[in-house]
């Protein structure tokens, strides 16, 4: 199967490769045979090659060479692998039946299209509105944003210091909106920019958590360390100013739903 990789976690790709193999090559040894030919000398053959050749004990022209491992070679490697030894599912949607059959530390594929948090959505919008309202506001036109808008926007590009920037969130939706998939990506494994995961695409992951009906999991939580800041400080931080967050910021997640690690997005 060809793949065209937009996420590669190549840190956990290689302790897989040491596991399996006992230890991670970058480069492999080739040997051609050529039967055909064995009376000719150890130079034809190999000019394509470029590197070294010899002529065998029956006459045979040898060539060698030295070939770069890639890192989708290895993944294909490891895929196989843990296919034959536990078995790879596939969905392209999640029912019940599925769910259920679904545990922790499984690997397993799914199709679905990802999308990013709601709070990095909004920051994102917020840094590119502002940046709009800075042009514009430049060719002495006056400003897109009145003062109130302005502080919104600036608490938004606030928020965003409190978002990791290397790290980010995606959740994985099937068509019926049922079971999403959710996960933390390391943004220098990316590929491709994060803008260009806008559509559906093939997940490969390691179960981290199922979560079942009736459980939450909020994604971009930066407001919960507020609660415990006001337990230090004994009550002189009033935590319930955030209790009125907005829906366009909070991302809750309902069970039932998986947490996964990601160690590969492709098409």
């Amino acid at each position: 199967m060809l793949r065209s990789f937009y996420y590669l976690d190549t840190t956990v790709l290689n302790d897989y490769v040491a596991q399996i193999n006992g230890f991670v090559a970058d480069e492999e040894e080739i040997t051609i045979t050529d039967n055909k030919n064995k009376n000719a000398s150890a130079s034809i053959g190999i000019k394509n090659i470029g590197l070294s050749g010899s002529v065998g004990k029956d006459g045979s022209l040898e060539s060698h060479t030295s070939a770069k491992i890639t890192d989708s070679a290895k993944f294909e490697s490891v895929y196989k692998w843990i296919d034959r030894e536990e078995g790879i599912n596939f969905y392209d949607i999640i029912d019940e039946n599925a769910f259920n059959n679904i545990f922790r530390g499984a690997h397993i594929e799914v199709e679905a299209k990802p999308r990013r948090s709601k709070l990095s959505v909004l920051v994102n919008l917020a840094e590119k509105i502002s940046n709009i309202n800075s042009v514009y506001s430049n060719t002495k036109q006056g400003n897109l944003l009145n003062k109130d808008d302005k502080n919104i926007f600036n608490f938004a590009k606030t928020l965003g210091e409190f978002v990791q920037n290397d790290k980010t969130y995606l959740v994985f939706e099937f068509p019926n909106g049922k079971y999403p998939f959710i996960t933390r990506i390391d943004n220098k494994f990316l590929l491709k920019g994060i803008e260009e995961l806008d559509f559906e695409c093939t997940l490969f992951c390691k179960i981290k958590r199922v979560l079942n009906k009736g459980e939450q999991y909020k994604v971009d939580d930066i407001f919960s360390p507020f609660s415990e800041i006001e337990s230090i400080s004994n009550g002189e931080i009033d935590s319930t100013i955030f209790d009125d967050i907005p829906n366009e910021v909070l991302d809750i997640i309902e069970g039932p739903a998986v947490i996964v690690d990601t160690i590969a997005i492709y098409k």
